[in-house]
């Protein structure tokens, strides 16, 4: 598994002293993963990191606007996706959308 493209996505958020956002709380990102693997290595990284919190769900490209749906996205700073999820997820939300690239590992699953 490759977990550059996740680390790389996280470290969009700048680690400030105290270890969180400007308010000193943890920066709020949420993360729509296309499949459990991924939303699984998402979960192992943001552990890694006390200035983070995420909320992780996993959902196809076709369920994507139902989740946005159910969740109020006003409470992040980012939304995190990859792909077209990304796409749809930037249509549907007032935040910043994060795409995490895909590597030739994803194209070979």
């Amino acid at each position: 598994m490759s977990f550059l493209p996740v680390c790389a996505c996280i470290c969009v958020f700048p680690l400030q002293s105290g270890g969180a956002g400007m308010s000193g709380n943890p920066y709020r990102i949420l993360v729509i993963a296309p499949y459990e693997g991924f939303a699984h290595i998402f979960s192992k990284t943001v552990q890694a990191r006390s200035d983070i919190r995420a909320d992780i769900y996993s959902a196809p490209l076709s369920e994507v606007e139902a989740v946005l749906k159910d969740i109020d996205t006003d409470q992040y700073e980012a939304v995190i996706c990859r792909g077209q999820s990304a796409k749809e997820a930037a249509r549907h939300v007032s935040r910043p959308v994060v795409t995490v690239e895909f590597s030739p590992i994803d194209i070979l699953r």
